[in-house]
This record gives structure tokens, sequence and C-alpha cells, in this order.
């Protein structure tokens, strides 16, 4: 039998030039969903459909998630209506949101050929994605007095206060805001619309033979102002009344999307800012918009433990061993140094397949960076384990040659 030769790390596994050249922050690996509307192709990856994909694993829980959701849009059984996104903050909600938006709208432009793609749509089980009129709203970039752009179907650009309004004027655009009335420089604009108000709206968008897809994203964000008491008293219109005002917004759009054929409500409720979670204003937002949702809504997670390895390689490396029994030959090289240096693991069942599965990495580090770390205030999951490792990675690899084994580096 052939003796395998341990390799450098960096001579299996390729660095991608951004993670070589440039120290990167936080907010290089943070997918903002607002961009990806307003500045497609702005020089982030994540604007760019095609390095977006090329850098995106499909978790097996955003396979699913994705498949939930094309599938209703599709108008085909095993779909979901409505999904509240449970995950707390860095943990991938914005690029499942952002991951959503491409499929149903980039239409022949989406590269098909993605791997990320590919497993999505074997997960849908359907041909194509099917298309959809998306209204998505960044809530954290909502401003209280100004409001937050939208884009209508035909391009038209306006400013909104009020969620209902950002929704229906990218659904519909005048038509959509007719239909509500809620115009906001007259009385009652803060009412949330009734839900025969809202199942107009989406018929009208099924009418065009597409389906209706909503995505809300850092809800809280903007609700936790909302539902903020104003400290100088001069504000009336701020206060503990919106607390219900939420819950019955959510409640009102969620029974007919629920009702509809072909419309689907994607909500994440969590905020960047951890703090405002924790106060008592964050808890009782938060508990009542989960009151509005979770009567009809389905409560998924599109990242776990055991994706962290192959996030990890599609966003650090340009080249890797994609195939698991690739990474069999560097492993198994490195198994009698294994053996000697940390016996006790090497004798644990499946051991060998773990390091396997972690590759280049060593699985009790990832384990440490998913469990531990994350439990530290502030620490974005997702997004703070890339900068951590894009870091460490960029410096490893001027390691001494005799340094770059997997077990070390």
């Amino acid at each position: 039998m052939a003796k395998h030769v341990l390799k450098p790390w960096k001579q299996v596994c390729i660095l991608r030039d951004e993670i070589k050249t440039k120290t990167l922050t936080m907010a290089d690996f943070a997918v903002d969903l607002h961009r990806v509307i307003f500045e497609p192709g702005s020089g982030k990856y994540y604007t760019d459909p095609d390095a977006f994909f090329a850098t995106s694993y499909a978790t097996p829980n955003l396979r699913r998630f994705c498949r939930d959701v094309l599938r209703r849009l599709a108008k085909e059984d095993g779909g979901e209506p409505i999904i509240n996104v449970a995950q707390t903050f860095g943990g991938g909600k914005s690029h499942t949101l952002t991951t959503l938006y491409y499929l149903t709208t980039l239409g022949k432009k989406l590269p098909r050929k993605a791997t990320a793609v590919e497993h999505i749509m074997a997960e849908a089980k359907l041909e194509n994605p099917p298309e959809a009129v998306v209204a998505a709203v960044s809530f954290d970039k909502v401003d209280w007095k100004k409001g937050i752009e939208a884009k209508s179907p035909e391009g038209k650009v306006r400013a909104f206060r009020m969620p209902w309004n950002m929704i229906a004027w990218q659904l519909l655009g005048q038509k959509g805001l007719d239909i509500l009335d809620r115009d906001e420089t007259k009385p009652d604009y803060d009412t949330p619309p009734a839900d025969l108000l809202w199942g107009q709206v989406l018929k009208e968008v099924e009418k065009s033979g597409k389906g209706a897809l909503i995505l809300v994203d850092e809800f809280l964000m903007w609700a936790h102002d909302a539902a903020t008491p104003d400290a100088e008293g001069t504000n009336k219109w701020r206060g503990p009344q919106w607390i219900d005002r939420l819950k019955n917004f959510f409640q009102r759009l969620s029974q007919p999307v629920e009702n509809c054929e072909r419309s689907c409500l994607v909500v994440s409720l969590l905020a960047t800012d951890p703090d405002k979670m924790n106060d008592a204003v964050g808890k009782a937002v938060l508990d009542a918009c989960n009151q509005g949702l979770n009567r009809q809504a389905s409560v998924q997670s599109p990242v776990e433990k055991g994706d962290l390895a192959e996030l990890l390689r599609r966003r650090m490396f340009k080249e890797f061993p994609e195939n698991p029994a690739d990474r069999h030959p560097p492993v198994t090289a490195f198994w009698d140094r294994m053996k000697a240096i940390d016996p006790a693991q090497a004798k644990l069942p499946n051991a060998e397949e773990k390091l396997r599965d972690a590759y280049p990495f060593h699985p009790d580090l990832l384990t440490r960076f998913f469990g531990k770390w994350v439990e530290l205030k502030d620490f974005q999951r997702t997004r703070g384990v890339l900068q951590t490792f894009a870091a460490a990675l960029r410096e490893a690899e001027k390691w001494l040659p005799e340094r770059w084994a997997m077990g070390e580096a």
C-alpha cells in the first residue's frame, strides 16, 4: 500500500487572494441585504451573485430552508408559507435572506453551476427556481424619522416610515399603497392594515403568475425604537402602545400569507445590537412579535455546529478538496503523527473521520469556536469566526514548512 506524503496544508488548500493580502474586519463578512438591492456589484463580494454563491456553503438546514420557500412560491407541495428565523445574531440570517433574494430574482443570470445553487435546487426538487416579486426590508437601516427608501416593481424609489408601506410599495407600487390606504401624511397611518387588505395585495401579486416573497431582517432594531418612550416626553407617538401594534401587524399579515397559494413571509426578528434584545422593551417586543407570527410560523435555523468546517473552507480557500474522499490522503498521512502526539484522542470512535470532515482544521478547534467563543457577549457567531480564522490563516501561511502540518496549523 502506497504511503501518503504529509503535505503542508497551504499546498492542498489555496487561500483566497483577499484573505492573503488584506486585514479583514467583521464588516467584510457581514452581508447587507439593503446594499445587495440598492448597490449591486458595488465591490463587496455579496453584491456580486457569482462571487456570493462561489463563497457560500449551502448547509443542510439552508437547503431545507430554501426548499420550503421555493416550493411554496412554485405552488408545489411541501412549502412553508411563514418562517420565523430562529438564530442568534451573526448566525447566517442575512446570508439566508440574500440567498433567497438572488434565487427568486436573478432568473437566467443565476449562476446555476455554483455548487450551492446546485445543492439547493436538488433539495427543492425543482428544475428552475420560481420567480417572485420580493419585498425586502433591512430594519437596521430604517431611520426612525426619515424611514427608508424602497423600490417598486417598476424601479421607482420612495421613502416610507411604516413597515406596511415599505412592503406594499415593493410588491405593487402605488396600487399596493392604495389598497392599504395608510397615507403617511394622514391620520391613522400608524395602524396596522387589516388582514383582508393584505389579502388583496397578495392576490394581486399572484395574478401576475409570480409569488410574493416578503423578507424582513433585523426587525427589532426598528421596533425597539418604536416601543421605547421618548426620554424627553415630547414625542407621544413612541411608546409601549407599539407593542400590541407590532403583534397585530404580524398577525394580520401572517393569516393572508398562509391563505394565499404562493406567497411566503420570512422574518428575522433579532437585532444586531444584543442590548436591544435583553432589556425589558426588547423582550416585550420579541414576545409580542413571536405571538403574532407563531400561530402560523415554521421556526428554522440556517446554521448549525456541524456546518462550520465547510463554511470556513468555502470562504477562506479558492481551492480545496471538496470531496471527502479527496481529504483522505492528507489525513492518512497525518495519522501516525496524530497517534504519537495525542494517543488518547486517536483511539476515540470516529477520530479519523472527524479529522477528515474538519480538514485542514483540527475538529477540537472548531468545537471550541462554535461552543465557548460564541457565548461571549457581542461575539457575532459566523462573521466573528470568519474574521478570526482569516487573520490566523494569513499568519499561518508564513510559518516554516515544518510547522505547516494540520496538527500544528
